[in-house]
């Protein structure tokens, strides 16, 4: 975990709060993020654009639910994802939460630019591309 504590006023859109067994929470620069040690991520994404929240590709959690927290902005998210023959497409507004399920594919995009807080496994996340732009 980082050597950051997290009393040190950190700018969060730069940073993962990254919760570890024994109820550890560490700061880890969200550019090292492949390297994080522990069970969860909390983090807060600003975005604009398809580019800022991942639009080319699917992911999915394998080891627990995701859940999505949206502060601003609208976001689309497809659940489903290249298996699917029949995914669901949800907007998600400003003030509103998700959880995606795990296991379960999805994808956003951005129908208007805003903060998205999020909350992850630390592990075992995949992703695929996303070729069909669903």
């Amino acid at each position: 975990m980082s050597n950051i504590p997290i009393s040190t006023p950190t700018a969060i859109a730069n940073h993962l709060i990254v919760l570890g067994p024994e109820h550890q929470a560490a700061l880890q620069p969200f550019a090292r993020r492949a390297a994080i040690q522990g069970d969860w991520m909390i983090g807060l994404k600003p975005f604009a654009q398809d580019a800022d929240v991942h639009a080319d590709h699917w992911e999915r959690h394998a080891a627990g639910d995701e859940i999505l927290m949206l502060l601003a902005g609208r976001l689309r998210v497809v659940i489903g994802g290249p298996d699917s023959d029949d995914p669901a497409t949800l907007v998600l507004e400003a003030g509103h939460t998700l959880r995606v399920a795990r296991g379960h594919w999805h994808g956003l995009s951005v129908i208007e630019p805003g903060q998205l807080l999020f909350i992850t496994p630390a592990q075992g996340t995949e992703h695929r591309s996303r070729k069909d732009g669903r």
